[in-house]
């Protein structure tokens, strides 16, 4: 489980780094919708990439935690 969180947030770390420094596509964006626009989409997706990894860590440490209980009650048995 541990691994495939850490796979999950690096994934999501990469896509988000490609989007927001990836010059060919900032250029493409910038030329369809403009540059005030393309500022508010990136602002908005940092945003919400933001919020989206401090939930998963929060839910990936609650998952950790019920794993270890588990364990430990499946030991106490």
């Amino acid at each position: 489980m541990k691994k495939l969180i850490n796979f999950v947030l690096v994934l999501a770390l990469g896509a988000f780094l490609g989007y927001v420094f990836h010059n060919p596509i900032d250029t493409k964006i910038k030329a369809k919708l403009g540059a005030e626009k393309t500022e508010k989409l990136r602002a908005a997706a940092e945003e919400k990439l933001t919020d989206v990894g401090e939930k998963t860590i929060v839910v990936g440490k609650a998952a950790v935690e019920a794993g270890k209980e588990a364990l430990d009650s499946a030991e106490n048995k």
